[in-house]
């Protein structure tokens, strides 16, 4: 549902919107000004980390929103394994809410 809000949004807009799998992007292009916008992409995988940084590097900007990036491919929480998303977010997350004792965490 986010990604189709943001497609309706950009598009009302009259901004061209291309849709595609994280996998099929780019991300090594010289090509600058561009945005690339993460909706609720919970899982992001290491790979897919190297591409972001080398993307923003090249003058690029990446909106991630909802729970993106909070698990990396083995279904670990990228927060308790070294967020590598602050470097280039400028922040890291701030709150962290246990609603019940549903797991264990080591």
């Amino acid at each position: 549902m986010s990604a189709y809000g943001y497609y309706e949004a950009f598009t009302e807009l009259g901004i061209p919107v291309n849709i595609k799998h994280m996998n099929d992007f780019q991300w090594e292009s010289d090509e600058t000004g561009q945005l690339v916008i993460l909706p609720h992409i919970t899982v992001i995988t290491s790979d897919q980390v190297e591409g972001l940084k080398n993307f923003i590097s090249r003058g690029n900007t990446v909106l991630m929103s909802g729970l993106s990036g909070l698990f990396n491919e083995k279904t670990e929480s990228w927060v308790f394994q070294g967020f590598p998303f602050q470097e280039f977010l400028g922040a890291n997350l701030k709150e962290y809410r246990w609603v019940d004792e549903i797991f264990q965490v080591d």
